[in-house]
């Protein structure tokens, strides 16, 4: 069985300090798996979080390439990084939060025929896409595979997160049966329509930079917290925040 190693101790000690959480957490952390799909605006404030936390195992689903226009809140990336793959641009930065962590990218679009495949190896997934239809996908497939799944939507100012497929079995498509008239159906091949999925909505919304970042961040607190058995989770209820109001409220669903 594995055991912490004293590099990982002095790292993580502020996290295993905490009483409710101790080394034990930190064990479960490096012992669990992780799949983030969507590397752009909410990846980036879940990703780096993530793979400092001393989660052993984390694979990142993103197909897209870095623009101009993703640099104001896509922290993961800089200027010199325009035109590169976004998964090829953060995975340096990613593995040197934590050198111990395995990562595993896939350039790719998740779609019908690898969703399965994929999202069968890892213990959590994180929704952080920016269309329905591959939230759909996601949703789906957990529920089939019975994997958890900590959903994070952002448009504007306003942002959601949820727990997924957990204890409640809450589903998104309980939540949002009727796909959004802006979003496109699957095409012939079976892939997602509507907008390739970047991280956020900022393909018909404006976004609010620091909006992904904190959204992200409680998309992680709640992976963390999932993993490690402690806390209240978001399971069968909706965080909204608004970042313009300030305003947070906790629906159930």
């Amino acid at each position: 069985m594995r055991s912490i190693n004293q590099e990982e101790k002095e790292r993580c000690q502020k996290f295993t300090d905490l009483e409710e959480m101790g080394e034990a957490s930190l064990l479960k952390l490096q012992q669990s798996s992780v799949l983030v799909v969507g590397a752009g605006g909410l990846g980036s404030g879940v990703l780096p979080l993530l793979c400092a936390s001393g989660i052993g195992h984390i694979g990142v689903v993103e197909f897209d390439t870095v623009e101009k226009g993703n640099l104001q809140r896509q922290t993961l990336f800089t200027s010199q990084d325009e035109g590169r793959a976004k998964i090829e641009a953060a995975a340096g930065r990613l593995q040197a939060l934590n050198p111990s962590m395995h990562l595993e990218q896939f350039d790719q679009r998740l779609n019908q025929r690898n969703a399965d495949g994929i999202i069968n190896g890892y213990d959590v997934v994180v929704d952080c896409t920016d269309n329905f239809q591959t939230r759909y996908l996601i949703n789906d497939v957990c529920g089939r595979l019975k994997k958890p799944v900590v959903y994070g939507a952002i448009s504007d100012y306003e942002g959601q997160v949820m727990v997924l497929h957990h204890h409640m079995k809450a589903d998104l498509r309980n939540i949002y049966p009727e796909l959004p008239d802006n979003e496109k159906l699957p095409d012939d091949e079976g892939e997602p329509g509507g907008s390739e999925y970047p991280g956020d909505n900022d393909v018909t919304n404006g976004i609010m930079p620091t909006l992904p970042h904190i959204t992200g961040t409680i998309q992680a607190n709640e992976t963390i917290k999932l993993l490690t058995g402690k806390g209240r989770l978001l399971d069968g209820e909706m965080l909204l925040l608004n970042v313009f109001s300030n305003d947070y409220h906790i629906i159930e669903l």
